[in-house]
């Protein structure tokens, strides 16, 4: 009452506090796509990793629409406890429903193997990221996950300064921001649900559909961040959505060819050292991108669309250096990357 209502900011980052403990989204995102590289195997692994993304985009979309309703309907506290009420009933289903993915005889060996050492767990983690492996599997597992560091990099770096450049630029509001989120979304999901039919489609052309499935997604990433760098009108911003309709296929792809490249046992490490460096990639690339935003405002500032378009085009050239190792011998690649 003396308040008006009103909490103080510390409170809501005391609450940040817990969830950073046990590793936020990081955790969630290794368990989950370790768990589906356990109970997959084949082509059914690459189907159930696009339908993992495409259940985030989902969330995303109902999230964006349904949240705003509801704060105009209520106040702020009522968003949290229906946030943290869908949370709960996600781990009461995860607990109910979801079984042990790995054999009795690996958690044995896995308990028995266990060191309470933090140095020694990160020794680990880094000996098994860096091994020799048979095939220069070391090589080709290296620049898949650099591939996906740059995409969360820019990702990252881009959304930090899109809004700004949107305002400045093309004069939007708040609203008109929104509704351009809400279409950016939508888009890749519905992609993300014809990429299965898309996938299956590659698969009856070439042996490579996971690589090169992954090609077109950086293609379309590519593409979509020139149109941006060089739109003149609002609309063009919505051809750039249109151009970047496969985006969401290339997550699931390299984790699809991580998963294959990997056993059982290792991919739990190198997922997680994947995750973490995605989840610290944004303290570099939200600053380079602001300084980039910043030095350009005067002149155009849709430069940073530009670098980003640099930054997918690396991407391309990494897997095209993985298609080229990976031809030199085909018949052991060809699970790998069908």
């Amino acid at each position: 009452m003396q308040t008006q209502g009103l909490v103080s900011p510390w409170w809501y980052v005391f609450s940040i506090v817990p969830l950073s403990c046990f590793g936020s989204s990081v955790t969630y995102s290794v368990a989950a796509v370790c768990f589906i590289g356990d109970v997959s195997e084949g082509k059914v692994r690459s189907y159930r990793m696009i339908a993992y993304e495409l259940s985030i985009y989902v969330g995303l979309l109902l999230g964006s629409f349904g949240s705003g309703f509801a704060y105009e309907a209520t106040d702020s506290y009522i968003i949290f406890c229906i946030s943290a009420v869908s949370i709960l009933v996600a781990l009461f289903l995860m607990t109910i429903l979801l079984p042990e993915s790995l054999p009795f005889r690996n958690q044995t060996v896995a308990s028995a193997s266990t060191d309470t050492n933090v140095l020694s767990l990160l020794k680990n983690l880094w000996s098994t990221c860096r091994k020799p492996r048979e095939h220069k599997n070391r090589f080709i597992l290296g620049t898949i996950m650099m591939v996906l560091l740059l995409t969360a990099f820019v990702s990252e770096g881009s959304n930090s300064v899109f809004y700004n450049f949107m305002r400045i630029k093309f004069h939007w509001t708040v609203k008109d921001f929104t509704e351009y989120e809400a279409v950016s979304i939508m888009v890749p999901a519905v992609a993300g649900s014809c990429g299965v039919f898309f996938i299956w489609s590659v698969r009856k052309c070439t042996k490579s559909a996971v690589l090169c499935l992954a090609l077109v997604s950086l293609l379309s990433h590519f593409s979509s961040s020139l149109m941006k760098a060089f739109a003149l009108v609002s609309w063009q911003i919505y051809v750039a959505i249109g151009l970047g309709v496969f985006k969401s296929l290339v997550n699931p792809m390299c984790r699809t060819m991580i998963t294959n490249l990997l056993p059982a046992d290792e991919r739990g490490k190198i997922f997680c050292l994947l995750g973490v460096s995605q989840a610290l990639s944004p303290l570099l690339s939200t600053t380079l991108y602001f300084a980039i935003y910043t030095r350009t405002l005067e002149t155009e500032p849709g430069i940073f669309n530009l670098f980003s378009a640099c930054l997918y085009g690396l991407g391309i050239i990494l897997l095209s250096i993985v298609w080229l190792k990976k031809s030199r011998n085909q018949v052991y690649y060809e699970p790998v990357f069908k």
